[in-house]
């Protein structure tokens, strides 16, 4: 089913309900793939849908527009959730011209060799495209995910791809009849899990989309936003890049074997929230990598606890800790480690190490041998006061 956004746009994007990891990410709420029929004079498709939803998505094309009468496709992001259908779009339609960034060309090319024959049309910053009545201008968004990503714009409308997206299915399009809160939670933890490396090459286009007062803000995953929520959308991003999203919290993320890593963490824990500060706990074992992420994304300071298994740290905990320094979340972060060992063990070294490694700055450590006595639990105590302590 296709959904008429505006009286010249409608939305033809699928909706994977099922989905419940994307590239290491977990998507708990699943995703959409969102593409955008403009119908002009000459009419128009703003990016595609993953190609395992070829078929359906041929058919909501079909319901609305003949395949062969479409003039253009807008690529704005090459990976393949956005551009899967190209190929199918242009083998129905051969003389389709695929409009796209300069790199996005030499891209679609080489993941789909038969898009090599086609009609290429690249843009940059000072392109316009006549459409009839409607005209699209373009902006280059270079390494806000991708190398060739670009936003369009037409009138007061934004296409802007990846940018304020959420990984978030729903039969609802606009925020407007869906929970805003819960789209302001999916915008933000999208950006903590995908746009965070990109976060100061963002920064300029927000900056310039927000000078544009755009009225409707169609992104490439989730809602989309018209009129009021569009400020709401532009207040997470702002929010965002100027660093102002963290919170008065301190992530807390352990793995325990036999239950002594896991009491030392609630500890550490409540001597975090003796200093007024929340206290974030999540288990490696049983919490996703972009839990972890999200939570890092809203806090100050972090404190990790590992026991110690074959002379390492736990194996989860050491792929979490991988995947949030490759998100850069870790630069610049305070953090304290703690753990235990059966004789002997390296887990609390190779945790300081490891995060020294993404940048962060230890403020803090203990370990102990089998369980913690007393006098060992008020150190740990102690040590959650310290993280804090070094935040002030």
């Amino acid at each position: 089913m296709t959904t008429q956004l505006t009286p010249e746009v409608t939305w033809t994007g699928v909706v994977d309900w099922s989905l419940r990891m994307f590239h290491s990410y977990a998507v708990p709420d699943g995703v959409t793939y969102n593409s955008y029929l403009i119908q002009d004079e000459q009419l128009t498709l703003v990016d595609t849908v993953k190609s395992s939803y070829a078929s359906e998505f041929v058919h909501k094309l079909q319901q609305v527009v003949k395949i062969e009468d479409l003039k253009y496709l807008i690529s704005l992001h090459a990976e393949p959730d956005h551009s899967g259908c190209i190929p199918t779009i242009f083998g129905l339609n051969p003389e389709i011209v695929i409009v796209c960034s300069t790199p996005a060309q030499e891209i679609l090319k080489t993941i789909y060799p038969q898009l090599k024959s086609a009609n290429f049309m690249t843009v940059t910053n000072e392109s316009t495209l006549q459409l009839g009545k409607n005209t699209l201008k373009f902006r280059m968004t270079p390494m806000q995910h991708w190398p060739e990503s670009m936003g369009c714009s037409m009138g007061d409308i934004l296409f802007s791809s990846d940018i304020f997206g959420q990984h978030l299915a729903s039969t609802e399009r606009y925020v407007d009849d869906f929970d805003v809160f819960r789209v302001i939670m999916r915008m933000e933890d999208y950006a903590a899990n995908i746009m965070n490396p990109f976060r100061v090459n963002v920064t300029k286009t927000i900056q310039y989309y927000a000078e544009q007062n755009y009225q409707h803000i169609f992104p490439a995953h989730g809602l989309c936003f018209q009129f009021d929520n569009c400020k709401v959308a532009f207040e997470v991003y702002i929010k965002f890049v100027e660093q102002k999203v963290k919170q008065n919290k301190v992530v807390v993320v352990y793995d325990s074997m036999y239950g002594s890593t896991a009491k030392a963490a609630q500890i550490v824990a409540q001597g975090i929230l003796s200093k007024g500060f929340e206290p974030v706990l999540l288990n490696a074992e049983t919490s996703s990598n972009a839990e972890i992420a999200y939570a890092l994304f809203k806090s100050r300071a972090l404190c990790v606890g590992s026991a110690t298994l074959n002379n390492q740290m736990m194996p989860d905990l050491d792929a979490i800790l991988t995947y949030a320094g490759q998100l850069q979340h870790l630069k610049g972060m305070k953090f304290c480690a703690f753990g235990g060992c059966c004789w002997a063990g390296t887990a609390l070294t190779q945790i300081v190490n490891k995060l020294n490694e993404f940048g962060a700055e230890c403020v803090g450590q203990f370990g102990w041998i089998l369980k913690c006595d007393d006098q060992q639990l008020q150190h740990l105590f102690e040590l959650g006061q310290k993280i804090v302590e070094a935040l002030e």
